[in-house]
């Protein structure tokens, strides 16, 4: 498949031009184009003026019953048809055309092939022309009113109307257009003969929809860009870029179009606008500008015009040629991406890609798919056997997983951990060395689970055996690769920071063995891969929990018992922070079995008797926590002034614990009851029994209204009666039984 320098002139001499009818509507002529229009036009002009050759870059396409079946370049092969026609006539050559021209036409689109027919033979002069050039052939007698509907035709007069308006005053442009021996205005046309032309392929190449889009600019624009560059940097990419984009990389994209009307655009540029984006925070990760340039990149809301990456500064020489080697390393003949890690657990490269194309990859997931691509494109992988790669990937999504939780708040940090990946690659090949040896430094990432990895990788490199216990329990589904409280629980990481090293004897090895193996046992009965298990509606795992420390996490102004999924708030965040509320699930691990582990819990919390600890009726009563909202919430001031929370806020609907805990626990007999919950924070929240005949509220009691210390006291309020203020909850329920209702604890 050789390429040959050709003119439209020569090339329908040689060979009648008939657009396909499954090609796509004439569009340069749209609304939608004016700029790709008025550039292509004023670029002809100006080199034929100036005697300088204009190449317009490749023509492809078939030759099938002695006609050329252009795929590719029917746009700027129509616009040189009407620019000849044009140029033809005002140089008085109208009968030197005519047998040409009628060489190129439309199949069986009656429409446009008439027109086209038409305007050869019949408007023979424009000379004395004035006014707008396609309302004077709109006003031939030769011209049907039909056409005014058909967007071919449409686009065609506006590009004669360009055509006028940039030619009218000019003479003698004919000659050079046509001249044979030093033509000005070429294109590289390939004939693919070895391909055929299928309706299949024309669907692929034309499934950008007919009007000219967004992608049809980019990808002139970064074709004309390229250009520049090999000229600048003695290369030449152009050629080949081109080729991949209309054939090998279409064939890609080909299987993520959206299978509705073929279209495949969006995809495209959103490949290209990722990859910008990684690039351009790389190359701005100090500047001022990066929160604002990543905004524009990462807004799915805007098209972005080449202009914009162009004034970013974010598309270059190493930009080209990543894309170039990704897409290269993706491509897969006809299929979807190829896969290089089989280990579904370490990376799932499906939904990478698809994050990637439709544009929704949150930071983690773009240094993800940066730490992939960096990879394959620098060692060249193939296939899936590279346990280089399995090893890198490993450890890559290791660090970003464990800084997920709290790293990623801004553009800096998100561009570090890019710098960090792109520093680590020379490395790669022997990336376990390289991370275990102090000596390197590695930032970019959450500290912690740097000294995690670092830990992991002395512990595989000090025994092969390690690697495969490591990898199962990095495996597991909700810890996704952070299993340092593992290593914690276990004394392996004291035994590291004692030491240094990993220096056992045999009967040490084993004993850090046993215990990293039970504890792995337990938390994967404890939490599957959406986080904790549900074994009951009874709160059993938090009640027991509590029971061990207050472990509850903090959010804004509200603790919570923590839920599956959550950045703040969540048990994989309890579990990588090493401190005191982590130190609750080891002594809860460390108190019950597995056989017998709902029993135990349940033990755990029936052994608890300390009622002044303000966890108590949490723990008694499973019914404080299930009141809470969604994420578990709680507003706790003070041990003795605490809230349950309905919403996420206090202007929401809550309760006030005490109270609430002493409504669960009482049994009112034949009395009607009722909790009466309230917005906000300050508002009275109060038990009612009998519509409000007796009420009990739990407030603080100043000394100066009260004559006794201040203190919170619960308050009961009989109809009809005085307030009556108590210390603790059993005196309430001792008063509440002097009235005959009846009151037992539960």
């Amino acid at each position: 498949m050789a390429n040959t320098t050709y003119s439209f002139w020569k090339l329908i001499n040689e060979l009648p031009i008939e657009i396909p009818i499954i090609q796509r509507d004439y569009a340069q002529g749209r609304n939608t184009a004016k700029e790709i229009r008025d550039t292509f036009i004023d670029d002809i002009k100006k080199h034929l003026l100036n005697d300088n050759p204009l190449d317009i870059d490749f023509v492809y396409g078939s030759v099938l019953k002695g006609k050329f079946i252009p795929l590719d370049g029917q746009q700027r092969l129509t616009t040189l048809f009407l620019l000849h026609w044009y140029l033809a006539i005002k140089d008085g050559k109208h009968e030197d055309i005519i047998s040409v021209l009628t060489r190129f036409s439309y199949e069986t689109r009656t429409t446009s092939r008439v027109f086209c027919e038409f305007l050869i033979k019949k408007q023979k002069n424009i000379v004395e022309l004035k006014g707008s050039f396609s309302g004077h052939i709109k006003d031939a007698a030769w011209f049907f009113s039909s056409w005014k509907k058909d967007p071919t035709i449409k686009s065609m007069l506006v590009m004669l109307d360009t055509i006028h308006a940039s030619f009218n005053n000019t003479s003698g442009l004919f000659e050079k257009l046509i001249n044979r021996e030093q033509p000005l205005i070429t294109f590289q046309f390939i004939e693919l003969k070895e391909f055929g032309l299928t309706d299949n392929l024309y669907i692929k190449m034309n499934a950008r929809g007919k009007p000219l889009t967004p992608f049809e600019n980019f990808k002139a624009k970064i074709e004309q860009l390229i250009i520049r560059l090999d000229k600048t940097n003695n290369t030449s990419k152009a050629e080949e870029f081109s080729r991949k984009m209309d054939m090998d990389w279409t064939d890609l994209f080909w299987n993520y179009r959206n299978l509705k009307n073929h279209l495949f655009d969006e995809q495209f540029l959103n490949f290209f606008r990722v990859a910008a984006t990684n690039h351009f925070a790389i190359k701005n990760e100090l500047s001022t500008n990066i929160e604002d340039g990543l905004k524009l990149l990462r807004d799915n809301k805007k098209n972005l015009s080449f202009a914009t990456y162009e004034n970013l500064e974010c598309i270059d020489v190493d930009y080209i040629d990543y894309i170039t080697a990704t897409l290269d390393h993706f491509k897969n003949g006809t299929a979807p991406i190829k896969n290089f890690l089989p280990q579904s657990h370490l990376l799932n490269e499906k939904r990478l890609f698809t994050g990637a194309i439709e544009n929704t990859l949150d930071y983690a997931g773009l240094v993800t798919f940066y730490g992939l691509t960096l990879y394959i494109n620098c060692y060249d992988v193939r296939n899936s056997e590279d346990e280089g790669l399995k090893e890198w990937m490993r450890i890559i999504t290791n660090l970003v997983e464990g800084s997920r939780l709290t790293y990623y708040n801004n553009a800096r940090e998100y561009a570090g951990s890019l710098k960090s990946i792109k520093a680590m690659l020379p490395y790669a090949k022997t990336i376990l060395s390289y991370i275990a040896d102090t000596q390197n430094t590695i930032s970019g990432f959450v500290g912690l689970q740097i000294e995690e990895e670092r830990m992991k990788a002395n512990l595989i490199l000090l025994n092969s055996s390690w690697r495969e216990k490591i990898i199962k329990m990095e495996g597991h589904g909700y810890f996704k690769g952070q299993i340092g409280f593992l290593l914690d629980f276990s004394g392996i990481t004291s035994e590291y920071e004692l030491a240094g090293n990993f220096n056992w004897s045999k009967e040490k090895y084993k004993e850090f063995e046993y215990k990293l193996d039970s504890y792995y046992e337990k938390s994967a009965f404890v939490f599957d891969k959406d986080g904790l298990r549900p074994f009951s509606d009874k709160f059993l795992w938090e009640r027991a929990l509590l029971c061990k420390g207050e472990y509850l996490l903090k959010k804004g102004q509200n603790h919570s018992f923590l839920i599956n999924s959550e950045r703040d708030i969540s048990w994989k965040r309890l579990l990588r922070d090493n401190n005191k509320e982590r130190n609750c699930v080891k002594i809860l691990f460390d108190a019950f079995d597995i056989v017998s582990f709902e029993d135990d819990l349940q033990h755990i919390i029936d052994d608890v008797t300390a009622t002044e600890n303000w966890r108590y009726n949490f723990i008694k009563h499973p019914g404080t926590i299930k009141i809470c909202n969604s994420n578990k919430f709680i507003r706790k001031q003070s041990p003795k002034d605490i809230l349950l929370l309905e919403s996420s806020t206090v202007s929401g609907y809550n309760n006030e614990y005490y109270t609430y805990a002493l409504y669960l626990k009482i049994k009112k007999g034949t009395q009607k009851y009722h909790y009466e919950h309230a917005r906000g924070a300050h508002s009275d929240k109060y038990v009612s029994i009998n519509n409000d005949e007796v009420v009990i509220y739990h407030t603080w009691v100043d000394k100066s209204l009260t004559g006794k210390e201040p203190a919170w006291m619960y308050t009961v309020v009989v109809y009809g009666a005085d307030e009556t203020e108590f210390i603790n909850e059993s005196e309430v329920i001792d008063f509440l039984n002097t009235y005959e209702y009846n009151v037992e604890v539960i």
